[in-house]
């Protein structure tokens, strides 16, 4: 008989709400007496957790977008404090979001609950000030890079790189040779992916500069066809308003973002997680991303590593030209992008760097790995180096 022990997640996007629900699941092969509750989706509803509250629709991207929904996120904040002091949890597992969710591992520790938290946040790019408290309040960082396992140990936080849940997701064997696609290639027409981002604000505005690149790459080769994968109902209306809006002929496709980059010569991508999953899928990309203003100048002096794709921090170079706020011309950005299509040379180099990436993020088994951990956690009732 398993141990009876009960975790309370926060999972406050889409993204972290995925991820969870794998590591839920393979916890509960593991062990089915551990139970979960709290804050996430729909992805971890049926992965057999309790919800208590729903916020992946309206997660946001920058501190003036932050402020706007300040009062939603201050009620569930209240409600999940009351929460941990009427239920008491084993373990709070946080994952991701982490303006939302350092704060409220400081609350869990002043009560002397433990803390998990689950994909790091990135604060060896930005808000290395906050070092200080998560060594202070989080128990065990299960990290999805292997060099955030070695920042965390350099800094004192308990750590154990667990390798990254989009590699559970990919089938590397069923896309091989797809992505290389060429021009030449007769059996189907050049792809185009545009993924603007997976939030309303990403999408209204990163959306319009890479449909206006893609119309120039159009001129320029009229054959191309151009896919945009919705990340959800919510971002469906804006996508088909800006399209309709330019007249852009566009295939609007519902389903994961791997199906649609499995298929692509390349693809237009915002920043984040995508970046990675084009990458694993060998896919040559350019990077369009833009925020508020406000959020940018901020930005400009927190963040502290060179490149803002995750790709490309994990190769330690610039393997996805990056075009960002006002540097973010369509006129550039496309002229970039069709030498990505046609420079053979340059493409076959692309291609072989992305490979490298992919080996450094290990294999599969994020999920089966950090339930896991998670697991002796719970048992041991300890940290695990």
């Amino acid at each position: 008989m398993g141990l009876i022990k009960s975790v309370m997640v926060v999972a406050g996007e889409k993204s972290g709400d995925l991820h969870a629900s794998g590591l839920i699941m393979a916890m509960k092969r593991i062990d089915p007496d551990v139970s979960f509750r709290g804050i996430g989706g729909e992805q971890m509803l049926q992965a057999g957790a309790v919800i208590d509250e729903d916020i992946t629709g309206i997660a946001v991207v920058g501190f003036f977008e932050v402020l706007k929904k300040y009062p939603k996120f201050k009620r569930v904040f209240n409600r999940l404090v009351a929460m941990l002091k009427q239920n008491r949890p084993d373990v709070l597992m946080l994952v991701d979001f982490p303006g939302f969710n350092l704060r409220i591992a400081k609350v869990a520790k002043k009560l002397g609950i433990p803390v998990v938290y689950y994909i790091s946040p990135q604060v060896w790019a930005w808000g290395r000030h906050r070092i200080k408290a998560i060594a202070r309040d989080i128990d065990l960082m299960m990290v999805i890079f292997p060099f955030e396992a070695d920042f965390y140990k350099e800094h004192g936080v308990d750590s154990v790189f667990v390798g990254h849940p989009l590699l559970d997701e990919s089938n590397e064997g069923e896309r091989e040779g797809k992505c290389d696609k060429r021009p030449s290639d007769s059996e189907n027409r050049l792809t185009v992916s545009l993924l603007p981002g997976s939030r309303k604000g990403e999408v209204r505005r990163n959306l319009p500069v890479i449909v206006k690149t893609a119309e120039i790459m159009m001129s320029h080769n009229p054959e191309m066809q151009f896919l945009i994968p919705c990340a959800s109902d919510e971002v469906r209306p804006i996508i088909m308003d800006i399209i309709k809006k330019r007249c852009f002929r566009a295939k609007v496709v519902s389903g994961k973002v791997e199906e649609t980059l499995a298929n692509s010569t390349i693809a237009l991508l915002a920043s984040g997680t995508v970046t990675v999953q084009a990458a694993l899928s060998r896919v040559p990309s350019v990077v369009v991303y833009k925020v508020n203003p406000f959020t940018w100048i901020i930005a400009r002096f927190l963040v502290k590593v060179p490149f803002i794709a995750m790709a490309n921090i994990i190769a330690g170079k610039s393997v996805y030209p990056e075009f960002l706020q006002g540097k973010a011309c369509p006129e550039k950005i496309a002229e970039e992008a069709i030498d990505l299509i046609e420079n053979r040379k340059r493409r076959e180099k692309v291609i072989l760097e992305l490979s490298e990436i992919r080996k450094k993020l290990g294999g599969k088994g994020a999920a089966v790995c950090a339930a896991e951990s998670l697991h002796k956690f719970l048992r041991q009732g300890e940290t695990i180096s």
